[in-house]
């Protein structure tokens, strides 16, 4: 009785593993946060609340444009102080202070990433992964990222981004030099990539993004997915109507590349399996 009782717990752990072992201590897996402009690393506790990245292992850092959290709340009394002030004379804009910012962080282990970017934080991993070619990197998951700088829109959507004016609140920021979609061609074709996007973004527009899941495409890329969403707004489509979605779609991702995931969320994702064909999601 005994050995019959071992045999089917060990059976029960191999198979029941990978679904319970995302919030899990013994989840090894290291999970990068790379934070957006105007923004610092608190903002990860929004997607770990989410259950979109784990409860634990977490590992984030900060841009040299951030501002410290409570200094920022010190000065704002606001709430929401994260997304109005940024240390302009640090700013890179997804250059090289950024992508140096993200390296040093990423050479502090060896262990297996999994690397999750919103908006600038997105935009500065594609072109840390085209550079760099870092290695154990399992899987990226880029929220909003820009396929050039000029594709931004300020004041609602009603302001193009000019070379001069993304120079005032970002000094490092230099027009004449790569854009994040200008090293998809160097980037490890093997790692599986996942884009997310909202069409009711107005600071990144949908079509920003999507021109960077094509070019992946164009250039090589099979493990590449897209999620474009009809609601949502920048940096926050996982609070909008499409949240669920988002979640679904995440955890069927990692169930799909072997990566520890919430069962209940990757089931319901197999009905978007349009996301897995390399198809457009809308």
């Amino acid at each position: 009785m005994k050995k019959i009782t071992t045999v089917l717990l060990f059976f029960c752990t191999i198979s029941c593993s990978k679904k319970k072992l995302f919030n899990s201590l013994k989840n090894k897996i290291r999970y990068i946060f790379s934070h957006g402009a105007f923004d610092n690393s608190t903002k990860a506790k929004k997607y770990r609340k989410n259950n979109v990245l784990p409860k634990h292992s977490v590992d984030t850092f900060r841009y040299p444009d951030s501002i410290k959290a409570q200094w920022a709340q010190k000065l704002t009394k606001k709430t929401d102080y994260n997304v109005r002030l940024t240390k302009v004379w640090a700013g890179s804009l997804a250059q090289k202070k950024d992508i140096k910012a993200l390296t040093q962080h990423y050479e502090t282990s060896d262990d297996s990433a999994v690397l999750f970017g919103v908006s600038r934080g997105a935009s500065t991993a594609l072109a840390f992964l085209g550079q760099e070619k870092p290695k154990n990197v399992k899987a990226v998951i880029l929220e909003s990222p820009f396929d050039k700088a000029n594709s931004i829109r300020l004041f609602k959507g009603k302001i193009k981004a000019k070379p001069w004016l993304l120079k005032t609140v970002f000094w490092h920021y230099n027009a004449s030099k790569p854009d994040p979609i200008d090293y998809t061609d160097t980037i490890d074709k093997t790692i599986p990539i996942l884009l997310i996007c909202s069409k009711q973004d107005t600071l990144i527009p949908a079509k920003s993004t999507t021109n960077i899941y094509e070019k992946l495409l164009e250039v090589g890329h099979k493990n590449v997915h897209l999620l474009v969403t009809k609601h949502g707004g920048h940096a926050n489509i996982i609070n909008g109507k499409d949240g669920l979605k988002y979640k679904q779609i995440v955890h069927a991702f990692y169930k799909k590349y072997n990566l520890p995931y919430m069962k209940r969320y990757a089931q319901a994702g197999k009905a978007f399996c349009a996301i897995l064909e390399n198809k457009l999601l809308i």
